[in-house]
């Protein structure tokens, strides 16, 4: 668990790890700002470490905001399909481009996640969404 920085507030838990930095917003979603355009199996292990604690066994709606989105691998795939599920009941994919919400969702359509997973243009958007699903 190197390279972590835990912060709490009165509202959130802010996590910073070499993959992204977690916390859970007012309204009770966990956001997670990915840093990095290529992520490693080893950083995806350790970012769902610190989800887990964050989310400590309960199953919550959350949000992944990138610039770097449309490089999501097989192998980042098959880990949100195998690992995510433990964690999310709903996911909202926030990519800011109409180019990297294509790339995206061809990327997706190979996912069979247990929960859904909707790709959004912003936040808002996103958050409004997964209101159905709090």
């Amino acid at each position: 668990m190197e390279n972590l920085s835990v912060i709490k507030t009165p509202s959130a838990m802010h996590v910073e790890n070499r993959m992204a930095t977690l916390f859970v917003d007012s309204e009770g979603v966990l956001v997670s700002n990915v840093k990095k355009e290529y992520v490693s199996l080893e950083e995806m292990d350790e970012n769902y470490v610190h989800l887990k604690s964050i989310t400590k066994g309960t199953s919550v709606c959350g949000i992944i905001e990138s610039q770097y989105i449309s490089s999501f691998n097989k192998d980042y795939i098959l880990y949100i399909e195998r690992e995510y599920s433990k964690i999310y009941k709903a996911l909202a994919i926030v990519a800011p481009s109409g180019w990297m919400r294509l790339k995206s969702k061809y990327t997706l359509r190979f996912a069979k996640s247990k929960f859904p997973i909707k790709l959004f243009a912003n936040s808002a958007q996103a958050k409004a969404w997964l209101k159905e699903y709090l």
